[in-house]
């Protein structure tokens, strides 16, 4: 993986770090019912464009290969696992009265990796799919 697939994938990261908090505080104001339902949907919604953007860009834009393509987007999927990871860990320690637990404290790590092999199994198979077409060679 070159450098700007490196920032792109703590971009995209980042970017679903924030759209899974942004609308998990969405979704606890909703309250129960078919709202909070439709903004737990749209944040899926977001993220899977997201993704299939990230990984249309570095199969097409960038030139990698399938499997360079679906590293650097289980990449930004791992790194958003362990934002939110961090997040949990942080109101757990903060909560009143505190409640840390050893599963969140591997939560750091299990993230991360439950979150990114999916991601790279799926980008792979994607990016394989939707191969560049060879240029027309003009004579």
């Amino acid at each position: 993986m070159n450098l700007p697939s490196i920032r792109a994938a703590c971009l995209v990261g980042l970017l679903y770090f924030i759209v899974g908090t942004a609308f998990a505080s969405l979704a606890g104001a909703a309250g129960p019912g078919a709202m909070r339902t439709a903004v737990r949907m749209s944040a899926w919604a977001i993220s899977a464009i997201v993704f299939l953007e990230h990984v249309r860009r570095e199969r097409f834009r960038v030139g990698d290969s399938s499997r360079k393509a679906a590293l650097a987007a289980a990449l930004a999927v791992a790194l958003a696992g362990f934002g939110l990871a961090v997040v949990a860990n942080v109101r757990a320690m903060t909560a009143s009265p505190p409640h840390p637990s050893i599963g969140l404290k591997l939560s750091l790590g299990i993230w991360p990796i439950m979150l990114g092999i999916p991601a790279f199994v799926f980008a792979w198979m994607f990016a394989a799919v939707i191969r560049p077409r060879p240029s027309a060679e003009l004579s």
